[in-house]
């Protein structure tokens, strides 16, 4: 994996994010989210394109018995976000990282050295991406997330609202495509989701607010057999 243009910042960007409010932000809006599993659910959770995790960290504050896989291409980014992890009181067997590029979420490179390993299909309960999908061809990355969920699985996207004017200011300096909830909906349900919700931020959850969107997409459900088989996530990182 190769550095981003968001290596140089990859040692500010937590705690930016953090004194800024939007980890406050993005906690409260995961938290009141209705259309996620019960909270006692034991997940396993992908994260793609995770940044410094604050997704991640978000989602196992609510969900406590989960297990994350969070990745990102940016090798530096992941260095941090395993620092924060640590300093959090984190255990590996709750977050693991891995390299990957959110184009193709399904290959991951653990360590971020060595070859890629292909992750397999319908794994996680759960897969979460936070303004990542602008930096990516739409279609391939929620075709390839498709495939990684568990039949009835969810699909969270926090997407950079298309009309906010940070979300230009972030258009221009790191040259991502923020795109409107309608142009989701129709990569969504083009790959084959089966339902697609719409939840806005609110004022209390500033500063994510200022910028984010929740879009919820659910993969229809299917009756489980004996043949099912359960997945853990490596732990790597």
């Amino acid at each position: 994996m190769s550095t981003t243009p968001y290596s140089k910042v990859a040692a500010l960007w937590h705690p930016f994010l953090v004194l800024g409010g939007f980890d406050r932000g993005l906690r409260h809006l995961i938290k009141r989210l209705p259309y996620l599993p019960p909270n006692d659910a034991p997940l396993k959770v992908l994260d793609i394109g995770c940044g410094s995790a604050v997704m991640s960290f978000a989602l196992l504050k609510r969900f406590p018995q989960a297990e994350v896989l969070a990745t990102d291409m940016d090798p530096i980014m992941v260095r941090e976000a395993v620092k924060h992890r640590d300093k959090l009181g984190i255990k590996r067997t709750q977050c693991a990282f891995a390299c990957s590029d959110a184009n193709y979420p399904h290959m991951v490179q653990y360590g971020c050295t060595g070859a890629y390993q292909e992750l397999p299909h319908e794994a996680f309960d759960l897969v979460v991406a936070g303004a990542v999908l602008e930096h990516v061809d739409l279609d391939r990355a929620i075709q390839s997330v498709f495939a990684l969920l568990k039949p009835g699985g969810t699909f969270l996207i926090i997407a950079m609202r298309e009309e906010a004017f940070l979300s230009k200011v972030y258009e221009r300096v790191y040259h991502c495509i923020p795109r409107s909830i309608e142009t989701h909906r129709e990569s969504l349900m083009a790959a084959g989701f089966q339902s697609v919700l719409v939840e806005r931020t609110r004022l209390s959850d500033f500063s994510a607010n200022l910028t984010r969107v929740a879009i919820i997409a659910r993969k229809a459900p299917h009756v489980a057999s004996s043949e099912d088989l359960a997945y853990t996530v490596p732990i790597i990182a």
